[in-house]
């Protein structure tokens, strides 16, 4: 009998054993479930703080072009600096200097600007008003140059100069710089009295 209850008792520990071992093992089943919902949140959370960041990048770089005038502000500003700067920095003003010159002007029609957007001010002066900025100053010079063109023909004359076209190709220009009356003007030029 002492066997018996022995095997009894063996039955029911074995038979706890089972279902504490079956318990355990359904609460390892949920545990790794939980885990998996965890992780796959945790990465619908990395996917959306990604792409709230891309959009609020989009936002603020939409944001920064609306706060930045258009070209032709630039335009007419560096305009008014080749005016005024020119005279004083010549016909191939130093870069720095005209930048220089450039904000100056820009303080006094819009005070603060330039420190407003701090370091990426240099990117917006280079990206985009400098290159305005150099068409102005290459127009400039054209025009210059326009201008002493038409001084040494209206000085000389088609007496002393053969008329040349700025389209002219590189032999009528080589015919042009090698003809007696161009050597003569050329020679006048540097003459003293």
């Amino acid at each position: 009998m002492q066997v018996e209850m022995d095997c009894e008792v063996a039955d029911i520990n074995v038979g706890r054993i089972s279902n504490k071992t079956n318990g355990l093992k359904n609460c390892l089943t949920q545990n790794k479930e939980i885990f998996q919902v965890i992780y796959d949140v945790k990465n619908e959370q990395k996917e959306f703080y990604k792409k709230t960041r891309e959009q609020l990048n989009e936002l603020l770089e939409k944001v920064d072009q609306l706060m930045i005038p258009e070209n032709s502000y630039w335009k007419n500003l560096a305009s008014k600096t080749c005016k005024i700067q020119l005279p004083i920095l010549g016909i191939y003003p130093d870069g720095i200097a005209f930048q220089k010159a450039f904000e100056a002007m820009l303080e006094q029609e819009k005070p603060g600007y330039i420190e407003k957007h701090g370091p990426q001010w240099m990117h917006i002066y280079e990206g985009r008003i400098k290159p305005l900025c150099n068409d102005i100053i290459k127009s400039r010079r054209c025009d210059k140059a326009k201008d002493i063109r038409a001084a040494m023909f209206d000085i000389f004359g088609e007496d002393w100069l053969v008329r040349i076209n700025t389209t002219a190709s590189a032999d009528d220009i080589c015919s042009f710089k090698q003809s007696r009356k161009t050597k003569k003007a050329f020679e006048c030029l540097f003459k003293t009295d």
